[in-house]
């Protein structure tokens, strides 16, 4: 049988604090409560003025954490479902998170949070971007390869692209990446990167390698190309072999960038044309982390009602 559990929160403001207070029923070694529960400490950690408090007062206020056979946030009824199956640390954060107002990825839900309710996290809400890493004990931020500024929002050597082509882009939808001279000859020595990006922070950019004739003339060993084209932003750091070598994969990056470099090799012999590259946007689907406000399914009603049962019992 099913088991439910309850979070119950209430939101108290002070002048320095937003109190959160909630009840949780349930096995605490249970994995879906602790996910829940790991979730909530790990905001508390991240900003300054935000506390959750357990077993409130207010139990019409109430929204609730339940065990289902999905994980979503339904708004109707302000009810977070989470399933064995889809429990994730990202996804518990993320459904607290829109339980508190706020719907962002999870790396951004602490600052989103403090800000929603007027407080700071460490170091005033410094946020590093793209894959900036905040050290908290000199509140500044270690940049990942590509990236500078006080926040890593910059292109570390955009002074340095030498194509037209290069820079920042602004992806509203699908486009392609290639050098001004494509489908003509590439330079020698040329030095590009291309910053997807996107205003959505759910979306993700999926590359697609239509071309990559770039110099495979000569190669010394252990080296799978002269041209030396490399994919950041996208789990790991991607060396992309040259022309005749297998079929590189799509790739699709883990947030809403990636950064897509290349270098040519300034004594090439040869003629290239340079790689071609076609990227999409990928939006999180309508509704998803949501239920529709009129889901009425027996599987969720199964869930709710012991729910409410253990509710009442508790205020009774």
């Amino acid at each position: 049988m099913r088991t439910a559990f309850l979070l119950t929160s209430l939101l108290a403001l002070t002048a320095a604090t937003t109190e959160i207070f909630y009840y949780a029923d349930g096995d605490s070694d249970d994995a879906i409560t602790k996910c829940a529960i790991d979730a909530i400490r790990r905001l508390e950690e991240s900003t300054t003025c935000v506390r959750f408090t357990e077993n409130p007062t207010e139990p019409s206020l109430a929204f609730t954490i339940i065990h289902s056979d999905e994980c979503a946030w339904q708004p109707s009824n302000k009810t977070v479902h989470l399933g064995f199956d889809c429990i994730t640390d990202n996804l518990c954060t993320e459904l607290i998170g829109k339980a508190v107002g706020v719907d962002r990825p999870a790396a951004d839900v602490a600052h989103f949070v403090g800000e929603k309710h007027n407080c700071t996290g460490p170091c005033n809400g410094l946020r590093c971007e793209f894959g900036g890493k905040l050290s908290t004990s000199e509140c500044k931020c270690s940049c990942a390869y590509g990236f500078k500024g006080d926040r890593c929002e910059t292109l570390d050597r955009l002074e340095s692209l030498n194509d037209a082509s290069c820079g920042v882009i602004e992806a509203q939808d699908a486009g392609s990446l290639a050098l001004s001279t494509f489908p003509g000859d590439q330079a020698k020595g040329v030095f590009c990167q291309w910053l997807v990006k996107s205003a959505d922070p759910w979306d993700k950019i999926e590359l697609n390698f239509d071309g990559l004739d770039m110099d495979n003339e000569s190669l010394p060993p252990n080296v799978m190309c002269n041209d030396i084209l490399t994919i950041h932003g996208a789990g790991d750091v991607t060396t992309i072999p040259c022309k005749g070598a297998p079929i590189v994969p799509k790739m699709v990056s883990t947030s809403n960038w990636v950064l897509v470099e290349l270098r040519t090799n300034p004594w090439a012999r040869g003629a290239f044309s340079g790689p071609s590259i076609r990227y999409n946007l990928i939006s999180r689907p309508a509704g998803a982390l949501a239920f529709s406000d009129g889901m009425t399914s027996s599987a969720v009603l199964q869930s709710i009602i012991p729910a409410f049962a253990v509710l009442l019992a508790r205020f009774l």
